[in-house]
């Protein structure tokens, strides 16, 4: 017996090694023909990243995670860049590196409540909505109705890793992380909305012309032009992160001293202008909703908050009365975004009736049609894309009934969460409802990947906060203000 616990206890270090070995040597190899082949240099820079962010976010998962927020909203451009040397396909290892960490991070949480059985501290309403949601996704990955199986697997990256961020989020951000965070939206939304514009007056450059011919995407067309991409995945992922970054722009006038009030005051003119000029109606209306609440929110006292309710609402009737009455312009993005705040070319009953018709279509299949069903991986790997433009919706048709329902509530209960922490007037409470108005409707469209991503880990480090105290949201005020 002692002969065979010596050999066990010998053989299991030696075979370690030899699996590192091979690991290591099987990486090289797969290096050394990539180098060969510059088609696989995207593969080979998508792993790399990988690795290294999941080593980081094993080590110092704050750090990974305020990495993935510089990374995110330059994705897009990352992605174009590479297309004159490594073409262009339908899978990128460049688009998992941010949900591999949330699915690490996430899963691990997962695995200590149900192996380890370790107790949920501090839970909260939302965040039992959240598991339960996860659940529910999880379950629809497998419906038949979505056609082949790799449609739900696919979906995981779109619904799952949202949620997880939530996870994430509550698990491990800690206040100085998410400080910096909202930082980042800014500077990078900055960078978006500079890089939008010179888009927008200038052009696009060769390997982005490139990418708007192979992806062909309808909505990229307004007129004779094309709306801005900037250096994110899509125009609509553009517009939504701009509507987040403004957010924190009017929070630096809000609470900051006079030179932080100055750049919030500037980045809301370039954020604004960026925005308006990428000529999508929803995000812009949503955007200045948000300015105004947080506007209302910040004011101490009902008198205050009354007051500034009033001036936000003055300066807005000016701002659509000048709308009104602006100069036909020659530009089509102009033209467009005109026509439709003013209700000449307004396309809001459509989007109301497709969004209404998702809902009744996937409460009347009772199990909805599959958690792929309403992503560009139906496009791929099925038949088509059933989705219905708003994520309530969507949610309807993937999750079915229950699902959808659950989203309701669980919607309802964020706002609740939104406003309670706007409350406290800290800067991660007015953020967060913030963001929330900005991109209704899209809080869990997972393929808008810098958005969703700061949607839930906002909502997941203000319920953990929220939840430390029978006081509620008022110790987020205590730690984030």
């Amino acid at each position: 017996m002692l002969a065979r616990l010596y050999y066990r206890t010998w053989l299991k270090p030696v075979l370690l090694k030899i699996a590192l070995v091979s690991i290591v040597l099987g990486l090289s190899l797969y290096i050394g023909r990539s180098v060969i082949h510059p088609g696989n240099i995207r593969t080979l820079l998508g792993l790399t990243l990988i690795f290294l962010t999941l080593a980081l976010s094993i080590v110092k998962p704050n750090a990974s995670i305020v990495f993935v927020m510089m990374y995110l909203p330059l994705l897009g451009l990352i992605r174009r860049i590479l297309i004159p040397i490594a073409g262009w396909g339908s899978f990128d290892p460049l688009v998992i590196v941010a949900p591999s960490v949330a699915l690490l991070t996430g899963s691990y949480w997962f695995y200590r409540l149900l192996f380890l059985r370790e107790p949920i501290l501090n839970d909260t309403p939302v965040f039992k909505l959240v598991r339960l949601m996860v659940l529910i996704d999880l379950l629809e990955v497998i419906n038949p109705r979505q056609g082949s199986p790799m449609v739900g697997i696919s979906a995981i990256i779109f619904y799952v890793v949202p949620l997880f961020w939530m996870v994430t989020a509550r698990t491990v951000v800690t206040e100085k992380a998410m400080k910096t965070i909202i930082h980042i939206v800014f500077v990078m939304g900055i960078i978006a909305a500079l890089y939008g514009l010179k888009q927008t007056y200038f052009g696009f450059y060769p390997f982005e012309k490139e990418w708007i011919s192979i992806v062909k995407i309808t909505s990229l067309h307004v007129g004779n032009l094309y709306r801005a991409l900037s250096t994110t995945d899509n125009p609509q992922g553009y517009a939504e992160f701009l509507a987040e970054a403004i957010c924190v722009s009017w929070l630096y006038v809000l609470r900051g001293n006079p030179l932080v009030k100055i750049i919030g005051l500037a980045g809301t003119s370039v954020i604004g202008w960026a925005l308006f000029m990428e000529s999508a109606r929803g995000p812009l209306i949503l955007a200045a909703a948000a300015i105004a609440v947080m506007t209302v929110m910040y004011g101490k006292t009902t008198k205050s908050k009354v007051i500034f309710g009033i001036i936000v609402g003055a300066v807005l009737a000016v701002v659509i009365l000048k709308i009104f009455h602006m100069h036909a312009s020659n530009n089509a993005l102009v033209q467009h975004q005109i026509a439709g705040i003013t209700g000449k070319n307004s396309t809001l009953s459509g989007h109301i009736s497709t969004a209404l018709s998702g809902i009744w279509r996937g409460a009347k299949s009772v199990i909805g049609y599959g958690l792929g069903s309403t992503t560009t991986a139906a496009s791929k790997f099925s038949s088509s894309n059933t989705g219905a433009e708003v994520d309530f919706s969507n949610m309807f048709l993937s999750d079915g009934l229950a699902g959808g329902i659950v989203y309701l509530v669980l919607m309802v209960r964020m706002l609740i969460l939104g406003i309670r922490a706007a409350l406290t007037r800290s800067l991660v409470g007015l953020f967060g409802i913030g963001v929330l108005v900005a991109t209704f409707e899209q809080w869990v469209n997972g393929e808008l990947y810098v958005v969703a991503t700061i949607v839930w880990i906002t909502i997941g480090y203000i319920d953990r906060i929220s939840a430390r105290s029978g006081a509620g949201a008022s110790q987020v005020s205590d730690s984030s203000s």
